[in-house]
C-alpha cells in the first residue's frame, strides 16, 4: 500500500494543473448554493443561517442556503432608489464570485465597484480617470460617496436634526425668555408695596433684586430639569426610530451597552468612488 501511496501521490503532481482546476470547480459548485443575506432583509423576512429560499439567477431556479448575517455600510439604508425603505423586497446576497460570472455570463467582468481612496487621492481625479478607463466598457459613469443612495439619505436626516436642533430650542427659549419677563415684570408691579417696605427695613437694592432673580433661578433650574429628562427620553426613542431604518454595525457587551463597530465608524471617514456599468 506505501509503493501505491507514493505512486498516487506522484500521478497528483504530474496532474496537479488539471487537479487544482477540478478542485475549484467542485469548490464552485459546492459554494453556489450558499449565500450571505444583508440584516434588513433576513430581519423582515425572519430568515437565519441554515434556512434555505429559491432565488432566480439569470432565468435559473436555485435553491440558496443562508450561512451568515451581513452588515455593510453601502446599504445602511435599504431601498431601490427612493427615501422609503423597503426591507421586505430588497435584499443584498453575497455569493461565490466564480459561480455568479458562470451564472450570468459575465466571466472576468463586473457590473459594480466600489474603490477606496487614498486620504490624499483627488476624488475628481478619480472620477475623471475612471470615466476615460471604462468608458469603451460601457461605463454609466463613477460618482462620489455623496450621490451613493445610503449616504446621501444618512446626511439628508442628520441635516435636518441638526436644523431643527438649532432652530425649535431657539424659539422655545425666546418664548420662555418673554414669558419670564412678562412674570417678573407684573410681580414686582404688584408687590411695589413690599419692596417700599423691605426698603424702610433697610433691605438694600441689590439685595431686593436677588430675591426676585432667585424666583426666575428655581422656574429655570427646574425647565432645565424637566428639559434634560424629557431629552434624553426622545433622544433614545429617535436613537431606537433611527436604528430601525439605518443598520450599522453594533458590539454589544456582557453589560449590555453598545459601541459602534470600526465598520459602521468607518462609513464617516473612508472617502470612496463608486462606478457602474
Amino acid at each position: 500500500m506505501i509503493m501505491l501511496d507514493r505512486k498516487l501521490l506522484r500521478d497528483l503532481w504530474a496532474l496537479k494543473s488539471q487537479a487544482c482546476t477540478i478542485v475549484l470547480v467542485v469548490a464552485a459548485g459546492l459554494g453556489a448554493f450558499i449565500a450571505q443575506l444583508s440584516e434588513a432583509f433576513a430581519k423582515a423576512r425572519q430568515l437565519k443561517p441554515g434556512d434555505h429560499l429559491v432565488a432566480v439567477l439569470n432565468g435559473k431556479r436555485e435553491t440558496l442556503e443562508i450561512v451568515g448575517i451581513v452588515l455593510s455600510p453601502e446599504y445602511i439604508f435599504s431601498a431601490r432608489g427612493g427615501t422609503i425603505p423597503d426591507e421586505n423586497s430588497f435584499g443584498v446576497f453575497w455569493m461565490d464570485r466564480q459561480y455568479l460570472a458562470t451564472a450570468f455570463d459575465m466571466a472576468g467582468a463586473f457590473n459594480h465597484a466600489v474603490l477606496r481612496l487614498a486620504s490624499n487621492a483627488s476624488e475628481p481625479g478619480v472620477i475623471d480617470a475612471l470615466d476615460r478607463l471604462l468608458a469603451p466598457y460601457g461605463s454609466l459613469g463613477a460618482h462620489g460617496r455623496d450621490e451613493q443612495i445610503s449616504h446621501r439619505i444618512l446626511n439628508q436626516e442628520i441635516a435636518q436634526q441638526k436644523t431643527m436642533a438649532t432652530v425649535f430650542p431657539t424659539i422655545f427659549l425666546g418664548v420662555a425668555a418673554f414669558l419670564l419677563h412678562m412674570v417678573l415684570s407684573r410681580q414686582v408691579a404688584t408687590q411695589r408695596e413690599h419692596i417700599a417696605t423691605l426698603k424702610a427695613l433697610g433691605y438694600a437694592n441689590v439685595t431686593i433684586a436677588i430675591h426676585y432673580l432667585k424666583l426666575v433661578w428655581v422656574i429655570v433650574v427646574l425647565g432645565i430639569g424637566l428639559g434634560l429628562v424629557l431629552g434624553a427620553w426622545l433622544g433614545y426613542g429617535m436613537t431606537a426610530l433611527y436604528a430601525e431604518f439605518f443598520h450599522f454595525g453594533v458590539a454589544r457587551a456582557s453589560d449590555g451597552k453598545c459601541a459602534v463597530s470600526p465598520l459602521a465608524q468607518n462609513i464617516t471617514f473612508l472617502p470612496w468612488v463608486m462606478t457602474s456599468a
